[in-house]
């Protein structure tokens, strides 16, 4: 039936041409003047690549295939030496697999009736329209496609910039209507046409990552600067993602204040090169982002829940700065930065010798944490492993009671935010409250969960449990309520959640399937007063629907 399908659409590709006319309206039943993409449509019936089926509909919603959108695209000036082996001569779409630029897979099978991914889309747009052009996008927008460079040319000219201007969805495929927008986009495209990233979000998405960051005492005000002291005892609290670190560093006060000893440390480390006194009067002066981002730069260095090799320092830096010391911890910082991506203006420009805003740090942040995380989540499994979340930049996306919590990451849904915790029980600290001090105490928190997941692995099942510092609370007496996630990768037979925690009363036993995922609430059950918390004590004390 499959094949018979398949032969049918190809053949009706075939004859389109005949019953749909290359007209400069498109003339198709389910595409009206009024649809979002019919200008685009129209254009490409007009230029000849495109034809809709024999039926006379387009189907802007149908997923585009490899050798659909190749027709869409049109041929290239250069034909491909060798047939790749899934497309004979004989196929429909022969002539424009073969000039389309679009590689096919090691084994030279192109896949023609394979749903085109965005990422393969974004290299193809890249390799036709860019004309070489070379364009930077910080690393966590690099980071999401296969060829860096062709990522950070379609983010930059706007090509694709997802719904959030962050998330690319590459792996995503995209409907017939969508795909003559982007290759019209394309075609009209300055190749050379650049944006800055400060400019890619509002003032609001700002004020949400400067308050989602939980780094700063003063409230947010766009246009508002920030001192070297305040900003000092921000990237620490980056550095160990609590508020009130214990700051194993040597260091000298200078003076009696409450970020003394964060500016002293600044001072030594991250702005070595600059021979700044740690004094107050230096430290009450308003920051530069060029010094702003050498310092956070520094503190995202020895963050523990990233692995620090995914990008390094190499003596490359920004063009607009000039380092005394090229060996000089700060010219590492400003190396790390710029080889990550991070930047405020078109290419990589920080403009380093302003004084830096509120608004500006957000947006500095807000590239750091893509990578680090606002947030930090520990999974507890066969491998456990800090998992980084990441803000949510709208608040229209926010649970009603987003008060709660420190920050609204994309990784929990809001359900999850909105159940309430622990009823009937009196809560003595809310998870807005907590979430500081499960941070600072996160692995004695993580360990019977560890527990847990090695038992379970002991008995043939690959559990793993995902603790957030952010979801949970505090009850009277001392005893604690997590709001965890289960996924359940590996069971044995007849396996059910009883097999994991025991069950408080009231919560019905279920039987477990390998890719179920779930979050539950689990009680400790004891004071978590001391190094040792009995993980036996546990129990699941309601799942999360």
């Amino acid at each position: 039936m499959k094949k018979l399908l398949s032969f049918l659409l190809a053949f009706s590709l075939v004859v389109t041409a005949l019953a749909v006319p290359a007209a400069a309206d498109a003339a198709f039943s389910d595409l009206g003047a009024d649809h979002w993409a019919y200008a685009q449509v129209s254009r490409l019936v007009s230029d000849g690549t495109i034809n809709g089926y024999a039926d006379g509909t387009f189907k802007p919603q149908g997923t585009v295939t490899r050798a659909e959108f190749v027709k869409m695209l049109g041929k290239s000036p250069v034909k491909r030496e060798a047939d790749f082996a899934d497309v004979p001569a004989s196929h429909w779409a022969y002539e424009y697999v073969m000039y389309s630029g679009l590689e096919g897979d090691n084994a030279n099978n192109f896949m023609p009736d394979t749903a085109i991914t965005r990422d393969d889309v974004a290299n193809l747009l890249y390799k036709r329209y860019a004309g070489g052009a070379v364009a930077v996008a910080p690393y966590s927008i690099t980071s999401q496609g296969t060829n860096p460079t062709a990522v950070a040319w379609v983010y930059n000219s706007g090509l694709m910039i997802g719904d959030d201007m962050l998330t690319l969805r590459l792996a995503d495929t995209l409907t017939r209507a969508e795909a003559a927008v982007l290759i019209v986009r394309a075609k009209d495209l300055d190749p050379n046409a650049k944006r800055s990233f400060i400019d890619n979000f509002n003032d609001e998405v700002y004020k949400n990552v400067y308050e989602a960051s939980n780094l700063f005492d003063s409230a947010y005000a766009a246009d508002e600067n920030i001192t070297y002291e305040e900003l000092s005892a921000a990237a620490l609290r980056f550095q160990y993602k609590y508020r009130n670190p214990a700051l194993n560093y040597q260091y000298e006060k200078k003076y009696d204040g409450k970020y003394a000893a964060h500016w002293a440390i600044m001072c030594a480390y991250a702005l070595d090169e600059k021979g700044i006194e740690a004094s107050q009067a230096e430290a009450q002066k308003y920051a530069t982002v060029e010094d702003a981002i050498a310092m956070l730069s520094y503190c995202a260095k020895r963050n523990e829940y990233v692995l620090s090799n995914v990008v390094a320092a190499d003596g490359r830096t920004y063009p607009e700065v000039t380092v005394k010391d090229a060996k000089s911890e700060y010219a590492s910082n400003l190396s790390y930065a710029y080889n990550f991506g991070i930047s405020l203006y078109s290419d990589a420009k920080i403009n380093p010798t302003k004084l830096i805003t509120k608004k500006e740090l957000s947006c500095i942040l807000m590239q750091y944490s893509l990578v680090y995380g606002a947030q930090v989540a520990y999974s507890c499994g066969y491998n456990a492993a800090y998992v980084p979340l990441t803000a949510r930049l709208s608040s229209e996306s926010y649970p009603a009671n987003s008060a709660d919590y420190n920050a609204i990451v994309n990784e929990i849904p809001n359900y999850v935010y909105e159940a309430p915790f622990a009823e009937g029980k009196e809560i003595e600290l809310t998870p807005k409250q907590y979430a500081d001090h499960l941070a600072m105490h996160s692995l004695m928190y993580v360990t019977p969960f560890i527990y847990m997941s090695s038992e379970a692995y002991d008995k043939g099942a690959d559990i793993y449990i995902t603790m957030y510092s952010s979801m949970a609370v505090r009850l009277k007496g001392s005893s604690s309520v997590f709001r965890v996630k289960f996924d359940i990768n590996k069971t044995f037979d007849d396996m059910k959640l009883s097999d994991i925690i025991p069950l408080a009363d009231g919560v019905e036993d279920r039987a477990l399937s390998v890719g179920d995922s779930f979050y539950a609430d689990v009680a400790t059950n004891q004071p978590l007063m001391s190094a040792y918390i009995d993980y036996t004590l546990f129990t699941l004390e309601k799942l999360i629907n």
